[in-house]
């Protein structure tokens, strides 16, 4: 995000939309406002209304432009019936009255000023508690599960697979239908994939390769939006993974929505001129 003049359009824009809740995928001030009370109090102007969730960029989770700590402090948990250690590892069904979505939000590759290093690899305390989180919902009939995370696995720019292979193939082989994560500078959407492999392109792990409309069950969709302000990342389009992915827009500031039903799932990125992706999942 940062806090600039793109920023203040972006949070602005997302205002309009009157959103039921907002999610942060980390990498929040850079330091451009400080200290980090401030930082809130600048987002909050902009969004007065709007519920607020959290989750740590690597910007903040071991200090380096600031402490997630205090940014869970002053843009605090809003969601009832929020289980696990928000701004870190957590989850929430919405609405709380006959939920539509699970909402999972988890820091894989995330070095914390305690020294807690947060893995999911399959033996892990932390796989183990998203198995736990991903399944539950299901068992619970709730229509929707969305993940979020910070770091990435396959892009097409400068970032590597930070968060491990084998947890974005749990996520994709397991019923998660939406993949959230930030960390590249830039707005990159899949098609629906049912399993990833890391600088090559494997064809079978499309699930649906459609632009636009899909079927819940052929996999999950991956969105990177890393683009409330801060400073862009090229893309490359040459890169090796770019075939996995339906919509790249580089240089180009905005916001994700997100609209939930009981039938389907649909997305659309607004950037600062406009509709530039969209796509639905129908159940």
């Amino acid at each position: 995000y940062g806090a600039n003049s793109f920023t203040k359009k972006i949070l602005k824009n997302i205002s309009k939309e009157k959103p039921s809740v907002h999610l942060m995928l980390g990498d929040l001030s850079y330091d451009q406002i400080v200290p980090e009370e401030k930082w809130c109090a600048f987002v909050k102007k902009y969004l007065p209304y709007v519920p607020i969730e959290l989750i740590a960029g690597n910007h903040e989770s071991d200090g380096v432009n600031g402490s997630i700590e205090n940014f869970t402090s002053c843009l605090p948990n809003t969601i009832a019936n929020t289980q696990g250690e928000y701004g870190k590892e957590y989850y929430f069904d919405y609405p709380e009255q006959n939920p539509l979505a699970r909402f999972i939000l988890i820091s894989p590759d995330l070095h914390f000023a305690n020294g807690r290093t947060f893995s999911y690899t399959d033996s892990s305390e932390h796989m183990e508690w998203l198995k736990k989180s991903i399944k539950e919902g299901h068992e619970k009939g709730i229509p929707w599960t969305i993940v979020g995370m910070h770091k990435v696995c396959i892009s097409v720019g400068s970032k590597s697979c930070e968060v491990g292979e084998e947890l974005m193939n749990y996520l994709l082989s397991h019923g998660v239908d939406l993949i959230l994560q930030g960390h590249a500078h830039s707005y990159e959407r899949t098609a629906q994939l049912v399993c990833l492999t890391i600088n090559r392109f494997d064809s079978a792990c499309l699930g649906d390769s459609k632009l636009k409309e899909y079927t819940q069950g052929n996999g999950g969709i991956i969105a990177i939006i890393g683009t409330g302000g801060a400073k862009f990342q090229a893309i490359k389009l040459q890169d090796l993974e770019a075939p996995y992915f339906v919509s790249l827009l580089g240089n180009m500031y905005g916001f994700s929505k997100f609209e939930v039903t009981e039938q389907n799932l649909k997305g659309t990125f607004h950037s600062l001129s406009g509709v530039k992706d969209e796509f639905i999942i129908v159940r």
